[in-house]
């Protein structure tokens, strides 16, 4: 009779630590994509700042590779951050974006 109750405990007791573990990773693997599309756009923006002001002399490859990849690079961090706003996983961004659309709207 008590393996009759103890098996469904366990089986609670382990989907609880699995469903605990998967937001854990899902968490961490949000933040690594946020760190990601910050890395991505900031290095868009910034990435020619000591060519452009004369500090840093780049060569023609890196011109190239810049110019064949800023787009890409920059929209892969646009997307990040429209699709975790999408989703739930926006945070601060998402609530900044909605205020701006709000302040819009309102003009």
């Amino acid at each position: 009779m008590v393996h009759r109750a103890l098996v469904p405990a366990i089986a609670w007791f382990l989907f609880n630590i699995i469903e605990l573990r998967l937001i854990i990773f899902v968490q961490v693997l949000a933040l690594l994509f946020w760190c990601l599309a910050a890395v991505c756009n900031l290095s868009v923006l910034y990435g020619l700042y000591g060519s452009v002001n004369g500090y840093v002399h780049l060569s023609n490859f890196v011109r190239s590779l810049y110019a064949a990849v800023h787009r890409t690079v920059w929209a892969i961090g646009v997307a990040w951050v429209i699709f975790a706003c999408v989703t739930g996983n926006g945070g601060t961004a998402q609530l900044f974006l909605l205020l701006l659309a709000l302040m819009l709207s309102i003009n």
